[in-house]
């Protein structure tokens, strides 16, 4: 989890944006990062590139530890995600991740990506791309 009132890294935000592009990188990929500087809680939104992708990243992530805080995954519509991120709409390219820097933290407090649709339930077929 990252607390914006202690980071004093300039580069904080573009250390947790390549970390978590790395960490979805091994499951499938991420085609759209925000990391809110603002948030209190650390929040940290990615799109992946298909529900299968997006189940992986959120298993893999969900209560994994990260600079002595637990990561706290969640699902969002895709339709809220376009909503708060209208450029996500469009992001078709996987992500890919850059070298790390030995000393970089990856401090991050809650990872979120639109949920996987819900057969049965009335929800649309998955679309790729759109997760």
């Amino acid at each position: 989890m990252f607390d914006p009132r202690t980071e004093t890294r300039p580069t904080w935000a573009i250390e947790v944006r390549d970390d978590v592009i790395e960490e979805c990188y091994k499951n499938g990929g991420a085609l759209h990062v925000y990391v809110d500087t603002a948030s209190p809680q650390g929040n940290v939104y990615v799109k992946c590139p298909s529900v299968a992708s997006a189940h992986k990243s959120v298993s893999a992530l969900h209560g994994r530890w990260f600079s002595g805080k637990v990561i706290t995954a969640n699902y969002v519509p895709v339709s809220s995600y376009h909503e708060l991120f209208p450029d996500a709409v469009i992001a078709r390219n996987i992500l890919t991740p850059k070298p790390q820097d030995a000393t970089a933290a990856a401090p991050m407090s809650s990872f979120t990506v639109p949920p996987p649709p819900m057969s049965g339930y009335g929800a649309p077929p998955p679309q790729p791309g759109f997760y």
